[in-house]
């Protein structure tokens, strides 16, 4: 018969090796499940990624779009004060012109 010191260190060493082989496999199931979830997450995120940039884009598309008009008449305006500065300007002219005649002719 085997020592009984032998053998209650060899049932204990069983019994180490039995809880570090459980701790591996759920350790290995804690990774994999970690893992998984990461890479769900990681897809949600790019997919809800995608939509927000979706509709962010379709967002300026329409503000684009209404935009375009009102630049339109930016441009429409900008070019009438122009002409409004141009003929402000000769009329400014001609008065003095008129003014200069008139003090001449006095």
């Amino acid at each position: 018969m085997a020592d009984p010191a032998v053998q209650n260190l060899t049932e204990q060493l069983a019994q180490r090796d039995a809880m570090i082989a459980m701790m591996k496999t759920k350790t290995k199931e804690y990774v994999t499940k970690l893992s998984t979830d990461h890479d769900e997450a990681v897809q949600k995120l790019k997919k809800d990624h995608e939509v927000a940039l979706g509709a962010l884009q379709k967002e300026m598309q329409t503000a684009t779009a209404q935009l375009q008009p009102l630049d339109e008449s930016v441009k429409a305006l900008q070019a009438q004060l122009a002409t409004s500065k141009k003929e402000a300007q000769a009329a400014k002219d001609q008065l003095a012109k008129t003014h200069n005649e008139v003090k001449k002719s006095e």
